[in-house]
């Protein structure tokens, strides 16, 4: 059942509840690395952080990042580094709210390409979304491309 999601930039006030779904999301540096690092993500036009909130309660995040123009093409390359939900808040709408998001930040920014790696128990996520990955090197870590028009 999908719920009412609200979308938007995380904020400095976010802190308190984004650190946790930094650090279930694994593999975290200490706190106060952490949040100097997202301070200062937040502060800069080539970084996108949104997050998710249902009820009141910060439910997920994604973080992109424009990586500027491809050296070959001029074309912007858009990198989707994270996308997370927490696990009792799935299936209900917080997850494609975040994706899209990240798509239509990175069509404004008039990116060519949104690139990301997955893992392997978000491919039931992707599926639902009608994404398919590319041949990877890595079968744990499945790419992803969305070429833009």
């Amino acid at each position: 059942m999908k719920v009412s999601v609200l979308v938007r930039s995380v904020e400095e006030a976010d802190w308190s509840l984004l650190w946790p779904l930094l650090h279930e999301m694994d593999k975290t540096d200490a706190e106060r690395a952490v949040r100097q690092r997202v301070h200062s993500i937040m502060r800069r036009p080539d970084f996108f952080m949104p997050v998710a909130v249902t009820h009141g309660e910060l439910v997920g995040y994604a973080w992109a990042q424009d990586y500027g123009p491809h050296i070959r093409t001029g074309k912007s390359i858009v990198r989707l580094h994270d996308l997370f939900v927490v696990p009792r808040r799935r299936k209900h709408g917080a997850g494609s709210a975040l994706f899209g998001a990240v798509k239509n930040w990175a069509r404004e920014r008039g990116a060519k390409w949104l690139q990301w790696q997955a893992t392997t128990s978000a491919m039931p996520f992707y599926r639902r979304l009608e994404l398919t990955p590319h041949a990877a090197e890595d079968p744990e870590h499945p790419f992803f491309e969305i070429e833009f028009d």
